[in-house]
């Protein structure tokens, strides 16, 4: 992946193919953004995603563990730091529910902290 110029580029198509083999589509507002319609064992439908930044990935699924094996067994990728997310590309990622339905978010709050005195220092409040 960080050899060559052309490496970045090959790696994105080779895990582009990877993902439209197992059934997802990448979205038209942001093609690093992969989803992919799945159904809940109650017979629920809904969306899972797999976010890609380089060879950075974010799977929300309720299926996650049977992706992520399938990725490894099927497809040989090598994974690491797999488990439940904290934090993806700096914003914190986190779950919660209200009434019973249950939601992933991303806060840039942590950035926004940091950002916006940098942002008053070269430009005033």
């Amino acid at each position: 992946l960080y050899g060559l110029k052309s490496s970045g580029a090959m790696w994105r198509t080779h895990f582009a193919n990877t993902l439209r083999d197992m059934g997802f589509q990448s979205s038209l507002a942001d093609p690093d953004v992969w989803m992919h319609a799945s159904t809940l064992p109650s017979g629920e439908e809904y969306y899972e995603y797999i976010l890609v930044y380089v060879d950075d990935l974010l799977i929300i699924s309720h299926r996650g563990t049977e992706l992520l094996d399938l990725l490894s067994n099927k497809y040989k990728y090598r994974l690491k730091d797999v488990g439940p997310p904290s934090r993806y590309l700096g914003a914190i990622v986190g779950r919660y529910d209200k009434n019973g339905h249950k939601t992933w978010y991303l806060s840039a709050k942590d950035y926004l902290s940091k950002a916006l005195p940098v942002v008053e220092e070269h430009y005033g409040s």
